[in-house]
């Protein structure tokens, strides 16, 4: 089920649901209203948060690894056009915490993939 901006699909057809209201083909007229509701809902939610979006491959499930200080990388999947150089990104560990990467740190950050 899709309840936020980050569980959406890229695949039109594979977004069916919008926080548990059915928008399949067919759909009940009476959803509308509902799914235009929940869709506005969504992008509030989004937009109070949008300095940070979770892009992975695109699915949303990823495991982002570290590589050196100045790089990382994500298995399996080429996102060297979404984390381009001069983009800010947000790195959280298990340990120790929340690790902010400042603007000026990203000109050094390495892309690499591992395909």
């Amino acid at each position: 089920m899709t309840t936020n901006i980050k569980d959406y699909s890229t695949t039109q057809s594979s977004n069916t649901s919008l926080n548990g209201i059915s928008v399949a083909e067919g759909m009940l007229p009476s959803n509308l209203n509902n799914a235009i509701r929940a869709l506005m809902k969504n992008t509030r939610d989004w937009f109070n948060d949008a300095q940070w979006v979770e892009y992975g491959d695109g699915s949303g499930a990823y495991t982002a690894a570290y590589a050196s200080g100045t790089s990382f990388t994500i298995n399996g999947a080429d996102v060297t056009s979404i984390y381009h150089a001069g983009r800010r990104i947000k790195l959280i560990a298990t340990t120790p915490g929340t690790i902010l990467v400042q603007y000026l740190v990203l000109h050094f950050l390495q892309i690499q993939q591992l395909i």
